[in-house]
């Protein structure tokens, strides 16, 4: 066998190895874990969906509610979408500040976005808030971390309802 023969079977033993990593076993994952929320959110003939968060014959449906999937901002923080192209019934947005920087529907610009059917989170740099929600049954529950120092305030917003204490 000359050198160059030998050089190129070491090459490729070195690079067979590099190649066989181990992977994580395939029962640590459920069916659950290989949907894609994303898969036909952009759409150039018929109008986009929306990446969502709702467990199977769940109350519960939520997705960002953005002007479109490409945007940069998210409109609040939806309590629950009442249809898969529609506005939230309720909205709530998370403030760090003063009572005169409330706003019934804030826009915030977002980055670290996961969403899954089970779990949605998102962290929100202007304001410095990590949001993680997660769905139930017929229930939800959204978790704040506020970064910032101050007051900390959730507006809760009606879009045509009304809330009573």
């Amino acid at each position: 066998m000359n050198k160059s023969k030998t050089i190129i079977l070491w090459a490729a033993l070195a690079l067979s190895g590099v190649s066989c990593q181990q992977k994580q076993p395939a029962s640590d994952k459920t069916p659950v874990d290989y949907v894609n929320p994303y898969i036909g959110n952009i759409s150039h003939l018929l109008v986009p969906t929306y990446p969502t968060v709702h467990l199977p014959n769940s109350m519960l449906r939520v997705y960002p509610e953005r002007e479109d999937y490409t945007t940069d901002q998210i409109s609040g923080l939806p309590v629950i979408v009442t249809s898969h192209r529609g506005s939230s019934a309720f909205n709530i947005s998370p403030v760090t500040g003063s009572e005169t920087d409330l706003e019934p529907i804030r826009k915030y610009a977002y980055d670290l976005e996961k969403i899954t059917p089970y779990r949605y989170s998102v962290y929100l740099p202007d304001d410095r808030i990590e949001v993680d929600y997660a769905p139930s049954h017929q229930s939800g529950i959204y978790r704040f971390t506020f970064e910032k120092q101050g007051d900390h305030f959730i507006v809760v917003n009606t879009r045509n309802g009304e809330l009573s204490m």
